[in-house]
């Protein structure tokens, strides 16, 4: 066989393989997760919060193996700094710089998600870097199902130093109080006034208010008593006017009600005055005082028409009813029985 006819051979078996073997890169790469690594912010100041996030999607996500990040503190590589004292002849020195961690990783979370066949799986790390210059960021390991590394381009952090220019900031000098001694002064005196002006304004107030007269509660049945001997005084029982002496009466009468049982009478008929008795009494004290009420307030009604004329006798134990029934109401109250 010639080499023309194994070169033809070759190149039939080439063209006819070939599409069976981009299918099968084809389907790999498509089994293959898409990875994706971001940073936020990519441009920070030394100490300021970054969030470095990961995402890994695809058909084939759910085997990836991620190996989680440990809360740390990082510091440089040391062969740079020892390279730099050895070349220094003066020997190595104490740099206070090396006590200045590179990054701090201070925490990583892992989330998880899926939509159909696609699984979705995201890392979130949170970190600081607290060295100025382009700082590539920490790898995230990942492992696939043969236990292979997977590698991803994993993004830059540009950081810058807070102060560049190293300058040093304005401190303000303490407060000097010799140019406000009088300032001082003055404030205290004014302190000292306002104490004493509220000291005399107090003690005038309290001897304001305890030379003012007390107020003392009114007393409703030694008012109606002294109202019953101004009628008695004037003798209008034993002279038989009877017309005076129901109206001041039962005036009299309907007043006390008002400021002991809260019952305005003085606008209410004998028998709207009988029906408020029974509403506002207790039941055992109405119950008690029935008797006298009807007594009283029936001989005051009757007195109305001109041919009802009672005697003297019928008056006065009217108004001796009418002094033991207020009496006893107001012992009901609780006021105070002359």
């Amino acid at each position: 066989m010639n080499a023309s006819v194994k070169y033809r051979i070759f190149l039939f078996l080439l063209v006819g393989l070939a599409p069976a073997a981009l299918g099968a890169q084809e389907k790999k790469n498509a089994d293959f997760p898409e990875i994706r690594a971001t940073v936020n912010p990519a441009k920070a100041t030394v100490g300021a919060p970054l969030e470095y996030r990961l995402l890994i999607a695809g058909k084939s996500a759910k085997d990836v193996a991620i190996r989680m990040p440990d809360n740390r503190v990082v510091y440089p590589e040391p062969d740079a700094e020892k390279k730099k004292d050895e070349d220094d002849k003066s020997g190595p020195k104490e740099d206070a710089s090396l006590k200045v961690p590179l990054y701090v990783i201070q925490g990583a979370k892992k989330d998880q998600s899926k939509s159909g066949d696609i699984a979705q799986i995201s890392v979130t790390m949170k970190l600081a870097y607290f060295r100025p210059g382009k700082h590539r960021l920490p790898e995230i390991e990942l492992f696939g199902v043969d236990n292979i590394k997977i590698g991803y381009r994993v993004p830059e952090v540009e950081i810058e130093s807070v102060n560049p220019a190293g300058e040093f900031a304005e401190i303000e000098p303490p407060l000097e109080l010799s140019g406000n001694y009088w300032r001082v002064i003055w404030i205290v005196l004014a302190l000292a006034a306002a104490a004493a002006g509220g000291w005399w304004f107090a003690r005038w107030h309290n001897r304001r208010k305890l030379g003012s007269p007390a107020i003392v509660p009114v007393n409703h049945l030694e008012e109606f008593l002294r109202g019953v001997g101004n009628i008695s005084r004037r003798k209008l029982i034993e002279s038989e006017n009877v017309r005076e002496y129901v109206f001041e009466i039962s005036a009299l009468f309907r007043k006390f009600l008002e400021g002991s049982l809260g019952i305005y009478a003085l606008d209410m008929t004998v028998t709207e005055i009988h029906r408020a008795l029974r509403e506002n009494l207790h039941g055992a004290v109405y119950k008690r005082n029935e008797d006298d009420i009807r007594s009283v307030l029936d001989l005051w009604d009757l007195a109305k028409f001109a041919e009802f004329a009672p005697s003297r006798e019928t008056l006065k134990l009217n108004l001796e009813a009418s002094v033991r029934l207020a009496k006893n109401l107001a012992g009901s109250v609780g006021d105070v029985v002359a």
